[in-house]
């Protein structure tokens, strides 16, 4: 598809939808902060994974290395979030693919289709 016959159809969408109404700004006033204790916090959402049947691993600085290795196995391909500490992965990280940024490279979050194409996240 050409450059113009792209842009020509792009003005023609936003044309049709030009009359549609703003959608409404949805106010977000979140609590971000408890005033429960950390372990009570960690205790409820432990609770609330395993109802969404995922399975939880109690690890800390040390064992947290070792863990990820043996989650990720063989897993060729893994996208991790930017900011993670590098020591807590596998040694061979260099020779499998892995992703640091959960962004595409024109800056984009990863959508469902590149997450599904990968062996972990």
């Amino acid at each position: 598809m050409s450059t113009d016959a792209k842009t020509e159809i792009l003005a023609r969408i936003r044309g049709a939808l030009a009359d549609q109404p703003t959608a409404p700004t949805v106010e977000r006033a979140y609590r971000t902060v408890s005033d429960r204790p950390a372990g009570d916090v960690l205790e409820m959402l432990e609770d609330r994974l395993v109802d969404y049947k995922a399975t939880v691993h109690h690890e800390n600085v040390e064992t947290l290395p070792a863990r990820i290795t043996e989650l990720l196995g063989s897993s060729a391909r893994y996208v991790v979030p930017a900011g993670l500490d590098p020591s807590w992965l596998p040694a061979d990280t260099d020779t499998l693919q892995m992703i640091r940024e959960s962004t595409d490279e024109r800056g984009q979050v990863l959508g469902v289709r590149e997450l599904n194409a990968v062996d972990a996240v």
